[in-house]
């Protein structure tokens, strides 16, 4: 998120203001300029839950990721 939004996604005067703003798991959204499908990997990475966080292999294997990946390799390969 930070590296996209070039900010962390949760700021707060205190570690208590803190601790309730990412309890509540709102934060700004990223610049428009960045796809719906990486706002939608970190919405899936900033999840409250930690138990619904995907993990790396889930990641991987997401169709934006799988997609990427074989655009690249054709690149590679002409």
């Amino acid at each position: 998120y930070e590296l996209v939004a070039l900010n962390p996604p949760f700021t707060a005067k205190d570690m208590k203001g803190l601790y309730t703003r990412v309890l509540k798991g709102v934060y700004p959204k990223i610049p428009s300029h960045y796809s719906s499908d990486l706002s939608a990997i970190l919405k899936s990475l900033l999840q409250i839950d930690p138990k619904k966080r995907p993990s790396c292999d889930q990641i991987l294997h997401m169709p934006v990721f799988t997609a990427k990946h074989n655009e690249l390799k054709l690149q590679e390969q002409g």
